[in-house]
């Protein structure tokens, strides 16, 4: 086979096998010839890869020394975060009267100012749960909010009474703690 094909290359005419030489040079320029252009590109492509690969490598390094600096304030704040859990040990109990005196206030129609929870103190079995709170309105909601609280069928204290009045409108400013009890149960060794 491959006889006849040099058989017939040979007895070709000089047009006819340049004819032949040309069209074998484009197909092989178009098909088979590779000028480096699809390497230099896929190196291209690598070294950017390696640049995002060694941008990402400085940023978390960079993140990693970051939290490195972080980890002193962070080791503060967890003791903080305990002596605070220790300090408020009632705490189960302290959002559900924290959001009782919210509604008692709304329906009373006066506004609160402040809030300032406080530390819990044991009495006996005990636990008293003091807010001190600034709330502000007319006499009649102040007088309303102070009834509603003494009628609730949960025990609550008030202490530490101060009425003031900006004098310029009807509304009155009171500052005032108001105490929640609970129960707790005594631990068995």
């Amino acid at each position: 086979m491959i006889n006849n094909l040099l058989r017939s290359l040979a007895l070709m005419k000089t047009p006819h096998l340049l004819l032949l030489m040309i069209f074998l040079g484009v197909g092989y320029y178009f098909t088979l010839f590779d000028s480096g252009l699809a390497q230099s590109s896929r190196i291209s492509a690598l070294q950017a890869e390696m640049q995002n690969e060694e941008n990402q490598l400085l940023e978390s390094e960079k993140i990693a020394k970051e939290l490195s600096t972080l980890e002193p304030e962070v080791a503060t704040l967890k003791k903080k975060l305990e002596e605070n859990i220790k300090l408020f040990s009632g705490t189960i109990v302290m959002p559900e009267f924290i959001r009782y005196v919210d509604n008692i206030a709304k329906i009373s129609g006066v506004s609160i100012k402040e809030k300032e929870p406080k530390a819990s103190v044991m009495i006996g079995q005990l636990e008293q749960i003091p807010v001190k709170v600034k709330i502000q309105g007319e006499f009649s909601a102040l007088g309303l909010f102070l009834f509603q609280m003494a009628a609730s069928p949960k025990v609550y204290n008030f202490s530490d009474f101060n009425l003031n009045s900006d004098g310029a409108n009807r509304n009155l400013t009171l500052d005032l703690e108001i105490y929640s009890y609970s129960l707790k149960e005594e631990k068995k060794p």
